[in-house]
């Protein structure tokens, strides 16, 4: 059949279902035509937002021909091909936007926006997400960080956060937003429990307690009166009080009843300083001050004002509290009280009694007044002065009258004359008494030479002036030898020293003389029936003639000696008067003629009461013949009325040897 016939409906039209498929003729060629080469059988269209592809053909075959694909780049795909660069929304084919001159496909719900227009929904939520709806509401949000549902649905913000700040915070005091969402689309309010306005105490002594919110409002106040209690912030009124601070200043704690109680004024009855007002319990009772130390009192008996609660002075001469113990000190308290304080001995009590003491030898007295108290517990000093009138001390506390009676009454070195005591004459001053000299001597000299002189010089041819004596004027020495003898037998007389001559010389024997001489007054005879006799074997002087020698054995009975001075030896049954050889110095040397022997030599004195007195004792062993010892001492003056002067040694028992003395001699 011709192409383009089918008259007998060999061939389907198939066209309206596949586009390149048989059209319903025949082909010529005894086949059913295909569609033609070059038909349209596909429609331009865009395979994505950016991919062109151009319309289909068919082949002439029965196939449909792709067109080829355009990549359309940053530029949108269109229905016709690539889209150029837009200026604005309304450039760009439905379903897209204009974005820096491209359109681009606006975005599904959830995905990331920048405008409205970006968006399917026609919405940008604030967070730039597309969003199912405008969700401008308070506390909603698209986002589901914010919501907990899925990005581009709109819904409630979870509570406790405010991600748009759509609930700026109200001060916690007004009860109102608390700065969060509350999980419905509302501000959440602050809570039950929220502090809306703290406790307080007011200057009245109110408690307020602690409101809180409710409600979106403040709770209602409520007040309580404290009294006398503590406003505690936040605990309230401090009832039942443990201590004085639970209380308000104007009162105390009374722990016993766990109240507290109001201070009470001075004067009032207390037990503790807290229950004062003054803050000082003194003596049992509220007082104006701490009235401290002793000798002060709040009470009126005691301190004399006229109501208790003062503190004052315990009255003077009393102590009812004995704080003022008595001091031992002479002029320590007395054991009262005076002025505020405990009392001392007043003022010119005496603390020391008058004093006066006599000087070694009473050479000063000294005397020293009673001392005073100075009433602040110290004695006073004083001046000691000397007694007046140089008298000496009648006892232990004064001074004798200064009109003397006597010398015993002055002072050492001065002697009482008229009444009045005088300072003794120095040496060689005219005198007429013993105790008008400093020396204690005034001998009364027959030439009427009477001074003070430096010994007692008490013979009759001795003087103590230069005319009596040629010595200085003061010095004891034998008187000169003149025309009228005034010394002659002087010494024979009283035997005061052993005299050679009329001058009065010192007594001195040498023994060298044969025979001695025979008007000394020497107390032995010297002959072989005294054994005493004269020799010239040995002799201590240098070119001297002898010695005396002493027989020992029975004649002596071992202790041979010589009586060298006696009172007068012609009348020695009289023993009225004596010889004075105080402070005379002895001297003698004595030698053993024989063997060895212990040996005690000594001087001998009888007093006139015949009371023996024994000098220097020279003790030795005499062991070689020839050799000289020698005997010195001084006579005591106590000795000054002697009967006998003897030298005497004690030897061995039965010792047959000969003891010799020589040079003995009175100075």
């Amino acid at each position: 059949m011709r192409d383009g016939l089918d008259p007998h409906d060999d061939c389907e039209d198939k066209a309206a279902t596949e586009a390149c498929a048989a059209d319903g003729q025949c082909d010529g060629a005894g086949a059913c035509r295909k569609a033609a080469r070059g038909r349209l059988c596909a429609q331009p269209t865009c395979l994505d937002a950016h991919t062109f592809s151009a319309a289909g053909i068919c082949d002439g075959a029965g196939h449909c021909f792709s067109g080829a694909r355009i990549d359309c780049g940053a530029y949108l795909c269109g229905d016709d091909g690539c889209a150029k660069p837009c200026t604005d929304s309304a450039a760009c084919p439905n379903g897209s936007y204009c974005a820096n001159g491209i359109c681009e496909v606006r975005r599904g719900n959830g995905q990331v926006c920048g405008a409205d227009g970006e968006c399917e929904s026609g919405f940008c939520s604030a967070e730039r997400i597309c969003c199912d709806g405008a969700c401008g509401g308070t506390c909603m949000a698209c986002a589901a960080a914010a919501t907990g549902q899925p990005d581009g649905t709109c819904a409630p913000v979870r509570a406790g956060i405010d991600p748009r700040a759509d609930c700026p915070a109200d001060r916690e005091e007004s009860c109102g937003r608390n700065g969060a969402c509350d999980g419905s689309g509302r501000c959440d309010l602050y809570g039950a429990g929220t502090v809306c306005a703290p406790a307080t105490c007011d200057p009245g002594g109110r408690f307020t307690a602690t409101r809180t919110c409710g409600g979106g409002a403040c709770a209602a106040a409520a007040t309580e009166e404290c009294g006398l209690s503590v406003c505690d912030v936040p605990s309230g009124c401090r009832r039942g009080c443990a201590a004085d601070g639970d209380c308000i200043e104007s009162s105390y704690c009374d722990t016993a009843q766990h109240t507290c109680a109001a201070k009470r004024a001075n004067g009032a009855s207390c037990g503790a300083r807290q229950e004062c007002l003054s803050g000082n319990c003194v003596d049992r009772v509220c007082c104006n001050s701490p009235c401290a130390g002793p000798c002060a009192s709040c009470l009126a008996v005691e301190n004399g004002q006229q109501a208790d609660g003062t503190c004052g002075d315990v009255v003077e001469g009393t102590d009812p509290e004995n704080e003022c113990a008595p001091s031992p000190a002479a002029c320590g308290l007395d054991g009262f009280c005076g002025h505020g304080r405990c009392r001392f001995a007043t003022a010119n009590a005496t603390c020391t009694g008058a004093r006066c003491v006599n000087a070694p030898g009473n050479t000063s007295a000294m005397f020293t007044p009673a001392a005073p108290c100075d009433g602040q517990g110290a004695c006073l000093e004083v001046t000691s002065r000397p007694c007046p009138g140089s008298v000496r001390c009648l006892s232990d506390r004064e001074c004798l009258p200064s009109v003397c009676g006597s010398d015993v009454d002055c002072l050492g070195g001065f002697y009482c004359a008229a009444g009045t005591c005088t300072a003794q004459k120095t040496l060689g001053s005219t005198c007429s008494a013993d105790d008008q000299c400093a020396t204690g001597s005034c001998p009364e000299g027959s030439q009427g030479d009477a001074v003070c002189c430096a010994t007692p010089c008490p013979l009759a041819c001795q003087g103590c002036s230069l005319a009596a004596t040629g010595a200085p004027t003061g010095t004891c020495a034998p008187r000169l030898a003149n025309a009228t003898a005034v010394c002659g037998g002087a010494c024979r007389q009283d035997f005061g020293l052993c005299s050679s001559g009329i001058s009065c010389q010192e007594t001195a024997w040498t023994f060298d003389e044969s025979p001695p001489q025979t008007d000394l007054p020497y107390a032995w005879a010297p002959d072989s029936m005294s054994g005493i006799l004269y020799s010239s074997k040995w002799n201590h002087t240098p070119g001297g003639y002898g010695s005396l020698g002493v027989i020992a054995g029975p004649l002596w009975d071992a202790a041979p000696g010589i009586v060298l001075c006696e009172k007068d030896p012609n009348d020695r049954g009289n023993y009225s008067t004596s010889m004075n050889l105080g402070g005379k110095m002895l001297d003698a040397w004595v030698l053993f003629d024989g063997p060895p022997t212990t040996a005690v030599c000594l001087f001998q004195l009888y007093t006139s009461d015949f009371i023996l007195d024994e000098l220097r004792v020279l003790s030795f062993v005499a062991q070689q013949p020839g050799l000289w010892y020698q005997l010195h001492d001084t006579v005591p003056l106590r000795d000054a009325n002697l009967l006998k002067l003897l030298i005497r040694c004690v030897l061995d028992d039965g010792w047959p040897g000969t003891l010799y003395i020589d040079d003995v001699s009175i100075r």
